[in-house]
């Protein structure tokens, strides 16, 4: 995590909400798992997104092509990111960033991170049973 880095220079970011970013591929699970991440900014790649699902964080998809693209729409449809298609992100980020962080709006923006932590219980409680289901069964063979 050496090459994680801390900006302060867009219009997105201030000293009391920073924007963290990564440099290194492969890092995002142990930044998820480790640090106490509001938000977070992805293509919407699978393993990226499996991995935010996990976490219980809100997302901002930017997608490209294929699974990005469905990955974005089922986090629009299940409440815990907003998709922001690539050439619209100068237009449209600043909006959708207010819209998951800034609690004086009148949406309920903590809704975003309620659904993306009830979909993190559900996943890590199927991880569980799958689990407890295995073990059972190698205890009978």
């Amino acid at each position: 995590m050496s090459r994680l880095q801390v900006s302060y220079a867009s219009s997105f970011s201030s000293p009391s909400v920073p924007v963290k970013y990564l440099s290194e591929k492969n890092e995002n699970k142990y930044f998820l798992e480790k640090a106490k991440v509001k938000l977070f900014v992805t293509h919407g790649g699978q393993n990226s997104f499996n991995e935010i699902l996990k976490a219980g964080v809100p997302m901002i998809v930017i997608p490209f092509f294929g699974d990005q693209l469905f990955n974005a729409t089922i986090a629009e449809y299940l409440g815990i990111g907003l998709s922001i298609k690539p050439g619209d992100f100068i237009e449209k980020f600043q909006e959708a960033f207010n819209k998951i962080m800034d609690k004086r709006l009148l949406i309920r923006p903590s809704s975003y991170q309620k659904n993306a932590q009830e979909i993190a219980k559900t996943i890590k409680k199927l991880i569980e049973d799958k689990l407890t289901f295995s073990l059972t069964l190698l205890k009978r063979l």
